[in-house]
């Protein structure tokens, strides 16, 4: 391998590149002179036959001038002469209209009228109205003592009637207990709320008892359930 052969051939064969890049077509002769470059470089790697070949000549480059054109002489256009217009002063902003002043009326407060009082009796004492209990009615009124955990649940005491019963509840208890008349249902649960005591609350659901008949067969257990409710209240 001949480091110096290889270096002197690589010169010869990028200012042989050089050359042919100068030029857009590349003839024959410069073709087969680039191959002799190469497989001289090659065989100075190889170590083959360099010692009787003689160099072949280098080509001179060829110079190609390129014709500058001369540019065209540029036409100066006159340019006109403008005149600033006056500069004219912005016309004033317009005074917006008056905004609307919104005058809130004053909200008048709903107070509702005083609850009529609820009518109080003494343990010994009864309107006409109000039947003596008999032994129909005192079946409504037993009270069995509570075992399980969920009898004792259902025994926690409530504050108000109209909102412990639920929608579907009073549906049905004003049409099993008051005729479906929910006026007189809702007048019902108004007064029993103003009671303090079962004793004295008592009285009252005998007559309602005595009035629609709840020791019916077929009200007697839906009555049981509203006053075993309304005990609930006085807890």
């Amino acid at each position: 391998m001949n480091l110096q052969q290889a270096k002197i051939t690589l010169e010869k064969i990028n200012r042989l590149y050089q050359s042919m890049t100068l030029d857009s077509s590349i003839d024959e002769h410069e073709q087969q002179l680039m191959l002799n470059y190469i497989r001289q470089f090659y065989k100075a790697f190889s170590g083959e036959g360099l010692e009787n070949e003689a160099p072949e000549p280098i080509k001179a480059p060829r110079v190609i001038r390129k014709t500058v054109e001369k540019a065209p002489a540029v036409q100066e256009i006159p340019v006109p002469q403008f005149t600033p217009k006056p500069k004219q002063e912005p016309a004033p902003d317009p005074i917006p209209d008056p905004v609307p002043v919104r005058v809130e009326k004053p909200v008048r407060e709903y107070t509702a009228p005083p609850a009529p009082p609820a009518p109080t009796y003494q343990a010994d004492e009864r309107p006409a109205s109000v039947p003596v209990e008999t032994d129909d009615y005192e079946e409504l009124f037993e009270m069995p003592a509570a075992k399980e955990l969920s009898d004792r649940l259902s025994s926690t005491p409530i504050k108000d009637l109209t909102r412990a019963i639920s929608i579907n509840e009073k549906i049905l208890t004003c049409n099993e207990l008051f005729g479906k008349d929910k006026t007189r249902f809702n007048d019902a649960l108004k007064t029993l709320n103003g009671f303090d005591s079962f004793t004295k609350a008592r009285p009252y659901l005998a007559s309602l008892a005595n009035e629609f008949g709840w020791d019916k067969k077929s009200a007697k257990k839906k009555a049981q359930v509203f006053i075993k409710l309304v005990r609930r209240r006085y807890n």
